[in-house]
């Protein structure tokens, strides 16, 4: 899926940790970073459906959009937080699963 400015998408993420799917009964929050783009569970701006956060992004967020972005995900367990590295991406080749796997330190 590519992403061009204008249009509207939930991208969808899916998040692992060990190997096993980040669901929300196993977190307090999960906070996705999309550039200068930031959506929260627990606000109410992530939702999760079959296994994969979505994302969503408007319009109007797409027309700013750079061709080259990055994204990030917070895990929040209770009071300790992990972090995903930093992926470099390219806002036209924006995968339909977007994969992020959490580093356990």
């Amino acid at each position: 899926m590519a992403i061009y400015q204008g249009d509207q998408y939930s991208i969808p993420f899916l998040v692992r940790r060990g190997g096993e799917i980040v669901s929300p009964d196993m977190v307090t929050d999960i906070v996705i970073a999309i550039g200068d783009i930031v959506r929260s569970y627990r606000d109410g701006t992530l939702s999760y459906f079959e296994g994969k956060w979505l994302f969503p992004i408007y319009k109007e967020e797409t027309l700013k959009m750079p061709d080259d972005v990055s994204y990030q995900i917070q895990v929040h367990y209770g009071k300790d937080i992990v972090h995903s590295k930093e992926y470099p991406i390219k806002r036209k080749t924006i995968l339909c699963s977007l994969k992020a796997r959490l580093q356990d330190d």
